[in-house]
């Protein structure tokens, strides 16, 4: 009876043994599993931060080439970066929840209000748009109002981005007022050679 009990307890903890046995190699292979996938997750993670440091780095470089400012559909703007600040004499906490069209002049309120509402179909616009700034400088940007879309793919809002080419305008203005006075003169000049 004892060689009996002594042999089934042997079978038991055979069973048992092996139990733990098969239990560890599931256990190693899930590890391993488990290390795999952790480790794939810490590749993804690497890629991510590469790719957001790249994405952060073109924004900043944009943020310092570009004028930006952001509108609800309706113009109350929302953002605006210091370049737009700058270039218009405004800080942030002036204008922030503002409609934009009250911060301009008749005639430039009449041509943002036809661009925002074709921005606002989901247009985009590019031209050249004439401003003044808080302080009555005539300025001149080459810009851009472009939609952004929700998840239902409604415009929630509008993105202005310009260059300032006030500077390369005024020349212009300048060459053109020269160009008609030499035009003017060579009249006279032909003028008063005829007679």
């Amino acid at each position: 009876a004892s060689t009996i009990s002594l042999t089934q307890n042997d079978i038991i903890n055979s069973e048992l043994i092996e139990k733990t046995r098969l239990q560890t190699i599931e256990l190693e292979e899930r590890d391993k599993e488990n290390n795999q996938a952790l480790n794939q997750l810490k590749e993804l993670h690497e890629k991510t931060a590469n790719s957001e440091a790249t994405v952060r780095s073109k924004l900043e470089a944009m943020n310092n080439t570009l004028m930006m400012v952001e509108y609800t559909s309706n113009g109350v703007l929302l953002d605006a970066n210091y370049k737009f600040l700058n270039a218009m004499h405004f800080t942030i906490e002036e204008i922030r929840g503002k409609n934009v069209l009250d911060l301009l002049n008749d005639e430039e309120r009449e041509e943002l209000s036809k661009i925002i509402e074709s921005v606002k179909t989901g247009n985009f616009f590019e031209g050249l748009v004439h401003r003044h700034t808080k302080l009555g400088n005539e300025k001149w940007f080459l810009a851009t109002y472009t939609p952004v879309y929700d998840e239902e793919g409604l415009v929630e809002s509008i993105l202005f981005f310009a260059v300032d080419i006030t500077r390369i305008k005024t020349k212009e203005d300048q060459l053109t007022r020269k160009a008609d006075e030499l035009t003017k003169l060579v009249s006279e000049l032909r003028n008063q050679m005829i007679k």
